[in-house]
């Protein structure tokens, strides 16, 4: 997924979002882009490449959950074909793995709040991440 463009818009709808993507989100996806590069058996345990399809969708899913005031999270790639972005900041746990059929897999927890939970969405069920991605992103 291409990050939206930072040219000049008169469109208010334009500015609203532009304002709303982390500075740190380009700098993300051409990190991720290096996963494409990965050959099979990349950490001699058997580990899958990572499919263009399944990058995008991580990207897409990174570019829908995060505000601007979200901080950076770790990229890393999975030996099953996937991408995993973590966050361990202000107390907080929060671990989110797209694999390779885009299932999207989630850990999060918060001792702050007595909370902590794991589970599987599709990738169009991102009700579930709100809370957590407010938690991190609360400064």
């Amino acid at each position: 997924m291409a990050i939206p463009s930072q040219r000049q818009s008169h469109n208010e709808a334009d500015t609203v979002s532009r304002e709303a993507i982390p500075a740190w989100l380009a700098q993300t996806e051409e990190e991720i882009q290096a996963f494409l590069r990965l050959p099979e058996n990349w950490n001699s345990y058997g580990a899958r490449p990572i499919a263009p399809h399944t990058l995008r969708a991580a990207m897409e899913l990174l570019n829908d959950i995060v505000r601007s005031d979200t901080p950076r999270p770790i990229a890393i790639p999975t030996a099953g074909g996937g991408v995993q972005f973590e966050w361990h900041t202000r107390g907080i746990d929060l671990e989110i793995e797209i694999d390779a059929a885009e299932q999207v897999g989630v850990f999060y927890a918060d001792p702050a709040a007595d909370e902590e939970w794991e589970l599987v969405l599709g990738s169009e069920e991102l009700t579930p991440l709100c809370k957590p991605m407010e938690r991190l992103s609360h400064a």
